[in-house]
């Protein structure tokens, strides 16, 4: 059996003052490798995860990017275009809807590459 992505899901309920926790199936769709040091974001209903580093011994960086759909509870591989970042751990993701192009935009910072630390 290989490792498993764990997603919980808290709820925050400030009215009431108890907040609860939920475990959400992950096993649907095409899920990433399993991985420690990515980078992560949402954007409304989806969580986006980038790169970080495989598990192991012989740990190496990633560059995928995947999206989990909370609504339909499902992982999705995304395609980059061809120019795209390095392979990165350890670095930082925040996402924004673009309102002058009219689309979502995720910002990639910083991390470690296979030439060190990044800008």
């Amino acid at each position: 059996t290989g490792v498993a992505w764990l997603l919980l899901l808290v709820m925050l309920n400030s009215v009431a003052g108890e907040n609860s926790w939920k475990r959400l199936p992950t096993e649907m769709g095409t899920p990433p490798r399993p991985r420690v040091e990515m980078a992560f974001t949402s954007y409304k209903d989806l969580l986006i995860v980038h790169g970080g580093r495989t598990l192991g011994v012989n740990s190496a960086l990633m560059n995928d990017i995947y999206e989990y759909n909370l609504t339909t509870q499902t992982w999705k591989h995304l395609p980059q275009p061809a120019s795209r970042p390095s392979p990165r751990s350890r670095h930082a993701m925040v996402s924004y809807d673009d309102f002058e192009h009219q689309k979502p935009v995720a910002i990639l910072f910083g991390g470690d590459t296979l030439e060190g630390f990044s800008d």
